[in-house]
């Protein structure tokens, strides 16, 4: 039990001492939104904002992060949309961004200064989050081997986990001898989707779009197969006969005969499985 115990106490992010008292007010930058995207973006949607005065002082249950490390990812373009599933910012706003940082000042009881936390830090340097915001932030764990940087990519909540979580909990695990379609196959969730496929001992096949990504598929990822749903003749005779499901996580049209999951989904072609979101 002594064992465990030490063990555990590896596992949480390390939280060294306490840092010394700030100034009233510290500088950061940061990146803002100067207008709207109108399709893809550009380097004149946004702005560099330096040297801006931040006030330490914090009301209760704010904090402040000194942001180390930013992901960037697929849906944080929604956000910069007036109409976003994931909720719209203004414009002025501090570009949205997941990251990882350390706590320099707390105001709230469950957040210690000195220790490592991750969530929805914003592109800035120092992040001032509101209580709602810095109630969101979840402690990072330390890992024998495993850079923190991986705790935004295959150990991301946003890509890795949600691709386990897709595969294994949500749809029923592929099965050895099994074909399993995985959709969006070249993206940060399908292409871990593809994989913990594979590993299962699943013959995978990838949807994705155009002949780059195809290759992607078969050469960089090892799949068995690759669906190119941008060809005129999709498929190619990569998947098997009779019922399918899938499709491309772009939203453009699916395998002829196969239903239609979000991107990432790792499903079994041989019983037309329900449609299951990654």
């Amino acid at each position: 039990a002594l064992q465990s115990l030490s063990l555990m106490g590896n596992l949480v992010s390390s939280k060294q001492e306490s840092p010394p008292p700030l100034p009233r007010v510290i500088s950061s930058s940061r990146w803002e939104l100067r207008a709207r995207p109108n399709g893809l973006v550009s380097v004149d949607d946004f702005a560099l904002q330096e040297q801006i005065e931040i006030d330490t002082e914090l009301d209760e249950g704010e904090a402040l992060v000194q942001v180390e490390m930013l992901s960037v990812d697929a849906f944080l373009r929604t956000m910069l949309d007036e109409k976003a599933y994931h909720g719209a910012i203004s414009l002025g706003d501090t570009l949205p961004a997941l990251g990882y940082g350390r706590v320099i000042a707390s105001a709230s009881p469950k957040i210690r200064p000195g220790s490592r936390v991750m969530g929805m830090l914003g592109a800035c340097t120092v992040a001032k989050l509101s209580a709602e915001q810095a109630a969101m932030l979840m402690p990072m764990i330390s890992l024998p081997g495993v850079p923190p940087t991986a705790f935004l990519g295959i150990l991301g909540i946003t890509s890795g986990i949600t691709a386990w979580v897709g595969v294994h909990a949500v749809a029923r695990p592929p099965r050895r001898g099994e074909t399993a379609l995985v959709s969006g196959a070249t993206g940060a969730t399908g292409s871990v989707a593809a994989q913990l496929a594979k590993v299962a001992g699943a013959r995978t096949i990838g949807v994705a779009g155009g002949p780059a990504k195809a290759a992607y598929c078969t050469s960089a990822l090892g799949l068995a197969g690759c669906v190119d749903y941008k060809a005129e003749r999709p498929g190619g005779g990569a998947a098997p006969p009779g019922g399918g499901a899938g499709t491309s996580g772009s939203g453009d049209r699916a395998p002829e005969g196969a239903s239609r999951p979000s991107h990432g989904a790792a499903l079994p072609l041989r019983h037309r499985p329900p449609a299951v979101s990654c």
